[in-house]
C-alpha cells in the first residue's frame, strides 16, 4: 500500500510458529493467509459475498457459515468473525452422540477474524478516505490437524 495506488488485491500465506500448547485446535506451528482488497466504492456486502463465495468454493457448498460481530481494534472497522459448522454440522455433537472434540460442544468453529479496513490507516499510507474502502482477514489453520 505504501508503494501503490488502488485498486490493491493481495492475498499474502505463510507459516507461523507462537508458543501454544498444543490440542485440536491449537498447535505451536500452523499456516496463515491474509488478505487485502482497496479500491474505490468496496462495500460491507461486497466483503461478505466475496468471504462467502470463497468459503463454499474451499469447503463445499453444504458448508454452513455466520458472521459474528467483533472488534480488532487496529485495523477494522466494523470487524467480523466467520464461523463455520464443518465437522459437526453445527449439532455440537460427534459420534455416537459424543460432544464433537473438533468445535467442544459449541458447534462452530471460529475460521478468521476480517473487516472493513478502517479509515485511519488509509492515511498512513496517503490514500484519501474519502474516495476509497476496503476489506481485510487473517485465516490462520492448523494443517497436521485437519
Amino acid at each position: 500500500m505504501e508503494e501503490r495506488q488502488p485498486p490493491v488485491r493481495v492475498i499474502v500465506p505463510g507459516k507461523v510458529y507462537r508458543r501454544d500448547n498444543p490440542d485440536a485446535t491449537h498447535s505451536f506451528m500452523f499456516h496463515q493467509i491474509e488478505g487485502l482488497a482497496v479500491d474505490t466504492d468496496i462495500t460491507f456486502c461486497d466483503f461478505t459475498g466475496t468471504i462467502e463465495y470463497f468459503v463454499k468454493q474451499y469447503f463445499g457448498t453444504g458448508v454452513k457459515t455466520r458472521f459474528d460481530q467483533a472488534i480488532f481494534l487496529l485495523l477494522n472497522r466494523p470487524s467480523s468473525l466467520m464461523s463455520l459448522a464443518f465437522f459437526c454440522g453445527g449439532s455440537g455433537t460427534g459420534a455416537g452422540g459424543a460432544t464433537c472434540g473438533k468445535c467442544k460442544g459449541a458447534g462452530w468453529i471460529e475460521l478468521f477474524g476480517a473487516g472493513m479496513v478502517d479509515p485511519a490507516v488509509y492515511g498512513f499510507v496517503n490514500y484519501d478516505a474519502k474516495k476509497v474502502s476496503g476489506f481485510a482477514f487473517g485465516w490462520a489453520w492448523i494443517v497436521s490437524r485437519c
